[in-house]
This record gives C-alpha cells, sequence and structure tokens, in this order.
C-alpha cells in the first residue's frame, strides 16, 4: 500500500482502543480522517473522534469512535464488503446529528484491519469481530444502543442476533437497520455453479466495479481514487459465502423485528429472495423499500439518502422519547 495520507505507517502505528479513555487522533490519524471527509471533529467542537484497533482472534481489527456531550445513545456500525470505515460518512454524520456516539470498524480483511484483502475463510470471524467490539463497549458508552449493517455488513448482524439467541427481553439494541442485506448475491445459481467449478483452479478473479449507487462522485472515488479498495474478489470469500448462506437459513427463527431498507432497482444482492428469507428468520420485520435506491444505500443519492434518512429519523428518536 503506496499513498501519502493512507500507507502502512498508518496502520502499523495504530493504538490498542480504550473507550473509556480514549486518545486525541494522531496527525497521520487526522490526515486520514480529512482524505475520507469523516473528520467530524474539525467540523464541531462538541464532536470527538478517536481511532485505535482492538484484538478479534487473529486479527488486529481498526475501530473508530466518535463521542459527544449529552449523547442520546450509541450507534454501532458493520459496513459492507469491499468498504471500510473511511466510505461511511454520510451515515456517520446522519447519526451524529441526531445526538448519537458513533462505533464503526473496519472488517477483517478491510480497510485498516490486519487480514488478506476481501477474504475470509469463515464468516463466523465477521461475527465474533462485531461481538468483540460490542464486548468492548459495555458497561462503557451511553445507552440506547443502535444497530446499523450495510449489506454483507447486514449478513453479519443477522448472523451475530441469531447466534447469540437474543430475545425482545434480553436484546440490548433498542433498534437493529439492515440496509440492503446480504443473504444470496444477484445471479446466485452462476456465481455457485462458477465456484464449483473453478474454485480450486485460481484463487482470485479481478473486481469489476458496478454502477451500485446514483452518486457519480462517490462510483468514481471507489474506483479511481480510494487507495483502500481491494482490486480482486476472494474465492475463498465466495466459499465462505456459501457455507454461511447453508448455515444461516437453517438458524432458529428470532422473536426480533429488525427495520429493512431495501432499493428496487439493487443489482447486487437478490433481494427478492433475501426479504423472505429474512421475514422467516425475524419475527415480522419492518420493510421500508424505495423504488429506485440501487444497492449501496449509504452512498446513495442525496435525494434518496434525505427520503430513507427522514423514514430512520422519526424510529430512532422515538426510541428517546
Amino acid at each position: 500500500m503506496q499513498h501519502p495520507i493512507i500507507n502502512q505507517h498508518l496502520i502499523t502505528q495504530l493504538k490498542p482502543l480504550h473507550l473509556a479513555t480514549p486518545q486525541p487522533l494522531t496527525e497521520a490519524e487526522q490526515q486520514y480522517s480529512a482524505f475520507y471527509g469523516i473528520d467530524f471533529d474539525t467540523q464541531s467542537p462538541d464532536i470527538k473522534h478517536c481511532m485505535g484497533y482492538f484484538d478479534s482472534i487473529h486479527y488486529r481489527v481498526a475501530c473508530h469512535y466518535y463521542w459527544q456531550p449529552s449523547s442520546k445513545g450509541t450507534a454501532f456500525v458493520v459496513h459492507g464488503y469491499y468498504d471500510h470505515v473511511g466510505l461511511y460518512g454520510n451515515l456517520i454524520k446522519f447519526l451524529l446529528d441526531q445526538g448519537f456516539n458513533v462505533i464503526s470498524f473496519d472488517l477483517p480483511g478491510h480497510g485498516l484491519s490486519s487480514g488478506n484483502r476481501a477474504c475470509i475463510a469463515d464468516f463466523a470471524d465477521y461475527v465474533t469481530a462485531l461481538k468483540q467490539c460490542i464486548n468492548m463497549a459495555t458497561s462503557t458508552v451511553p445507552k440506547p444502543w443502535f444497530l446499523l449493517g450495510q449489506s454483507t455488513g447486514g449478513a453479519v448482524i443477522t448472523d451475530y442476533l441469531l447466534s447469540e439467541k437474543f430475545t425482545t427481553t434480553n436484546n440490548p439494541f433498542s433498534e437493529v437497520v439492515l440496509f440492503a442485506p446480504l443473504i444470496r448475491p444477484k445471479n446466485w445459481g452462476f456465481i455457485e455453479l462458477a465456484h464449483r467449478v473453478l474454485g480450486s483452479w485460481i484463487r482470485n478473479v479481478k473486481r469489476s466495479y458496478a454502477p451500485n449507487s446514483h452518486d457519480e462522485a462517490f462510483l468514481d472515488f471507489v474506483k479511481n481514487k480510494d487507495p483502500l479498495q481491494p482490486s480482486h474478489s476472494s474465492v475463498k470469500w465466495l466459499g465462505a459465502l456459501k457455507q454461511w448462506i447453508k448455515r444461516i437459513e437453517q438458524m432458529p427463527a428470532s422473536s426480533l423485528s429488525p427495520i429493512i431498507i431495501q432499493g428496487k432497482d439493487d443489482q447486487t444482492v437478490d433481494w427478492q429472495y433475501n426479504i423472505p428469507v429474512l421475514q422467516k428468520l425475524f419475527s415480522e420485520p419492518t420493510i421500508y423499500y424505495h423504488s429506485t435506491a440501487r444497492h449501496h444505500l449509504v452512498n446513495e443519492s442525496h435525494s434518496i439518502r434525505a427520503e430513507y434518512f427522514g423514514y430512520l429519523k422519526d424510529i430512532l428518536l422515538k426510541n428517546n422519547h
């Protein structure tokens, strides 16, 4: 990784993250935050931002914490495949504007976290990282808590909630929000067949950049300007996804009722298949459809975000009355 701001020095100088005694950003961390436009601490004197890492299995997981005085609670944000926290400024700012603290981390193999790029042997490793993050926050950050995830982040949250067997009486989260959650990707039958035929022959496939948002500036940044974007898709990751789909679809149903936000022009996940699966796994989830939104809802056009953010604002603030 050779980039004047996003480089190996930035990763190696990360310190252990202690949420009870957060440390100010180093100069390198400030430059990183400014590069991605997530330097909200420079835009408001009330907002503080720290970053560091926590250990999860054999991964060193990069994590961010934004906090402000008199917060209304804490939101945990889990990003999608290929993504990292630096791309989630729209959602982080929205949550900060509602008065919440925000905790978000780079999944293993993504962003500033360790691990082979965009690769995982078992989706359980993602779930363990989320569990470690939440354990780190227990008794430290203010409640109520909210849990939000985009795409693969939604899959990780789904697995976490089902694996922990949370019920309506012991669920630690006031609301759970899944943006275009992954169960199966689009064209899964063809992908699975290709993996079965070629999986033992190749390790990586050159990545194609799909127009998964109406925000042209975002699409250009991801394809041409973001040094943390993986250049290839991992065949091993597809194998882990295949095993995860089999496992998740057989898990006992939960009494929880998450909110699902789904665009009907999503060409990345097979939402027509996924939504019924999630309706079986959860008890009457609330589903908000947007007629023209594509897959990357967190980075959709301003007008589309404004619509579903308005919907979310009412729901999140309801929990503070």
